[in-house]
């Protein structure tokens, strides 16, 4: 029996972006380290204390640096990859990190050294890039997968696609939560993944 396709986010569902950009921040540019480890807003010039022109700098630097290739997994990102695949179903990564092909090449060794060579493809837009024309390619190919997002639009486009969608609590997305239920479902932590994907298999 063929599996329902997964389809991840990256950051902030499989690795964990704002640690590292955090760390980082804290080495390189230490006068806009944040106070706090994790931000509180999806608009992270918030976090960062700066106008939003020079947070998307920062970010945009971070995403070009070392640094970036070897962020951290989420917590339980790992055992959970590990069992859908073993499932048998077929897992994707679409992430909004740079279309930039530096910046895809380090992404996608970070995600081979971190879960090892079980991701059939890895999307990478450009920062900030909707994701709803992608999702409805897959749709289209795939037909009805299963969509994991911690981004409040991606997941309500995820939905709008056709995917069943399941929305990642964090801490910037506080205001969302509770809010989805005509777009998907929310989880809490990412370790309640593998059970809620085998009834929709």
């Amino acid at each position: 029996m063929s599996r329902q396709p997964v389809i991840f986010d990256c950051d902030g569902v499989l690795l964990d972006w704002e640690k590292g950009f955090y760390n980082w921040l804290k080495k390189f540019y230490p006068g806009h380290c944040p106070k706090t480890p994790y931000p509180a807003h999806w608009d992270l010039h918030h976090w960062i204390g700066c106008d939003k022109e020079m947070a998307r700098r920062l970010i945009e630097a971070f995403n070009t640096s070392t640094a970036f290739g070897e962020l951290q997994p989420m917590p339980s990102a790992q055992r959970v990859v590990h069992d859908l695949h073993i499932a048998g179903h077929p897992l994707y990564v679409v992430t909004s990190c740079s279309g930039e092909g530096g910046v895809r090449a380090r992404r996608m060794q970070n995600l081979v050294v971190e879960f090892g060579k079980v991701f059939q493809n890895v999307i990478c837009l450009p920062l900030g890039m909707s994701k709803l024309d992608t999702l409805k390619a897959f749709h289209t190919v795939l037909g009805r997968c299963i969509w994991v997002e911690d981004n409040y639009q991606n997941a309500a486009h995820g939905y709008e696609a056709g995917h069943e969608t399941f929305f990642l609590h964090r801490p910037h997305n506080l205001a969302y939560q509770g809010l989805r239920e005509r777009d998907g479902q929310e989880i809490k932590h990412l370790d309640q993944l593998s059970d809620l994907v085998s009834l929709f298999t």
